[in-house]
């Protein structure tokens, strides 16, 4: 999807509890028949079998201007879908350090913590 991130999809199946890891706010919804959801591939954390999933191309000002990928992911209902606002790639890029942060402590000694990020 040219997003730099794969499309990875694992089933789970049987009785017990699974522990599925997702960042930001977890939204869970359930679909009625017909109804569909259209979000960043990104944000995509799970969904049950009878959830038709696709991908759809991204208008072309959102993909070049917005900060989005060239498409999104659709599902359509019936069925529960699982949803991120934030997936591990997004918060990487939310806490790195500025360009050169690293640089300015290692010219000090490198043993300082203090950075400036003006």
């Amino acid at each position: 999807c040219f997003t730099n991130l794969g499309m990875c999809r694992q089933s789970l199946d049987g009785e017990g509890t699974a522990f599925i890891a997702a960042g930001g706010t977890i939204l869970v919804k359930d679909l009625k028949e017909g109804e569909k959801l259209i979000v960043d591939s990104g944000s995509v954390v799970g969904f049950q079998d009878s959830v038709t999933f696709g991908i759809t191309p991204n208008v072309f000002c959102t993909f070049c201007f917005g900060g989005e990928g060239c498409c999104n992911a659709t599902m359509e209902g019936p069925g529960t879908v699982i949803t991120q606002s934030m997936s591990f790639e997004k918060y990487k890029a939310m806490v790195r350090p500025p360009p050169g942060a690293y640089r300015e402590r290692m010219y000090r000694g490198g043993a300082e913590l203090d950075l400036d990020f003006d």
